[in-house]
């Protein structure tokens, strides 16, 4: 409710011409214990953004991370195995923007991103066979992706120097992944593989970016 009427007080515009602003995705910063909701293919992977201001044209940046770290240890109930599954992501942009002011408190920010996300999950098991014998298994993904983005970014402006906004953009990439299982006791099995493809997406407005203007 509070910020409901924040967004209704009569306060006029952020109109500088010049400016730096720098905000950080609080959708994200809730979500920063929960594995499973960052990786998710629908919420925006943007952490941090920064946009610089000169005249009518912006240049803007944005990088998000994930880590995810699992663990279990050998017990009588696992086979006295050791499982780890390791994943990592991070995501950055690039792109220029354009401005358009609609009233008093809310503006409307447009343009054209590169961007592009890494990836990699790695699962690892070690079994502790009869005799001693340990044999380890290790299973690899890796994702790249790489294109350019549209969006427009709607803000609202709370105070002079406070606001907040989301954003909807819709995106095209080119894709690459590689795939490997590894094991110590039967290398011979061991596989290899490698995929290339393009991606189409529309990333809905999941992000809220709470911004500070320099």
């Amino acid at each position: 409710m509070l910020l409901l009427f924040l967004c209704f007080v009569s306060m006029k515009a952020q109109t500088d011409s010049n400016f730096f602003e720098a905000g950080i995705n609080v959708i994200r910063l809730l979500q920063f214990n929960r594995g499973d909701a960052v990786s998710s293919s629908y919420w925006s992977p943007y952490f941090l953004t920064a946009e610089k201001k000169l005249g009518k044209v912006g240049i803007r940046t944005g990088w998000g991370f994930c880590s995810v770290k699992d663990f279990e240890l050998a017990s009588p109930s696992n086979g006295y195995a050791n499982f780890k599954n390791d994943t990592s992501s991070v995501s950055g942009r690039l792109g220029l923007v354009f401005y358009a002011a609609l009233s008093d408190n809310w503006s409307l920010k447009y343009g054209v991103d590169g961007i592009f996300s890494n990836s990699e999950r790695v699962y690892n098991s070690v079994i502790q066979q009869v005799g001693g014998t340990q044999v380890e298994s290790i299973h690899k993904n890796t994702w790249t992706e790489a294109g350019v983005s549209a969006f427009i970014f709607p803000q609202v402006h709370l105070a002079k120097r406070v606001s907040l906004g989301t954003e909807l953009g819709i995106a095209y990439s080119g894709t690459k992944g590689k795939r490997s299982v590894t094991s110590s006791k039967f290398p011979e099995f061991d596989s290899h593989l490698n995929n290339e493809g393009s991606k189409f997406s529309l990333l809905p407005p999941s992000a809220l970016f709470l911004m500070m203007r320099f």
